[in-house]
């Protein structure tokens, strides 16, 4: 038996020991997935993780590769989630082939928010921290069908603005492109990420907001501006609301 193929099943054997009926249905109900749950804690699965990594030396990055793959496309959520612990704790092992044939198309295949932000913000954003080239990638990212896919433009900045809180490539264009959507889960993401950057970068993203006016819905702005202070709120949306009657 392959050795990626005999540690998914023994880790699926683990996840099931640990697994609950009631807390599988609640977390497949708060997720909204449609892949099954074994109803293993989240503290258990990062365990999980840990343990499995003392199985592989850091060389051996292409076998480790083959479990995440097999992880991946299991049709249990937790199981995926094991994979992307096992990749936020080795991505600074992977190369760009291994980027572009892998990881950036497994972002199609997520169907759930709380894949595809932990996915982002542990294992993309933090490769974008040391790649920024990731940003590119994300101007792509904003012309999917796949709502995931788009969202994944915007949390991908996360680690990047907790870590500098610098003007970052294609964060503002982004945003704008993504301003008009309808989508609760894109509008509620511009916020929360220019909610992060307002922590450390007022200026530039009140910038963000006055570029993308009167096409940022009010979700995302109650969500960016939320910790500012009324002094910096007011003349903003003061400046919004002129541009939009201009335009009206």
């Amino acid at each position: 038996m392959n050795k990626d193929l005999e540690i998914a099943d023994w880790a699926r054997q683990q996840l099931e020991g640990a697994g609950c009926t009631q807390r599988a249905a609640r977390e497949q109900k708060y997720m909204k997935s449609e892949m099954a749950f074994h109803g293993a804690p989240k503290p258990f699965v990062n365990k999980l993780a840990k343990s499995l990594l003392t199985r592989w030396s850091p060389e051996q990055t292409g076998n480790l590769l083959r479990l995440v793959e097999r992880l991946w496309h299991s049709p249990y959520y937790e199981e995926r989630s094991l994979g992307i612990g096992i990749l936020a704790q080795r991505n600074e092992m992977l190369c760009e082939d291994e980027l572009t044939k892998f990881l950036y198309p497994w972002l199609e295949t997520i169907d759930s928010w709380g894949h595809l932000d932990e996915y982002c913000i542990r294992v993309l954003g933090n490769i974008a921290i040391r790649d920024p080239s990731v940003f590119d990638i994300a101007m792509v990212w904003c012309d999917s069908k796949q709502l995931w896919v788009r969202r994944a433009a915007l949390i991908v900045f996360l680690p990047t603005i907790r870590k500098t809180g610098a003007p970052i490539h294609n964060l503002d264009t982004i945003c704008a492109r993504l301003a008009a959507e309808r989508e609760f889960f894109i509008r509620k993401a511009i916020g929360w990420v220019l909610r992060e950057l307002a922590d450390r970068n007022v200026q530039m993203a009140v910038e963000i907001l006055l570029r993308m006016g009167p096409c940022a819905s009010g979700l995302t702005i109650r969500e960016a501006t939320r910790k500012l202070p009324r002094a910096v709120v007011e003349p903003l949306l003061s400046k919004i609301n002129a541009r939009s009657r201009k335009l009206g």
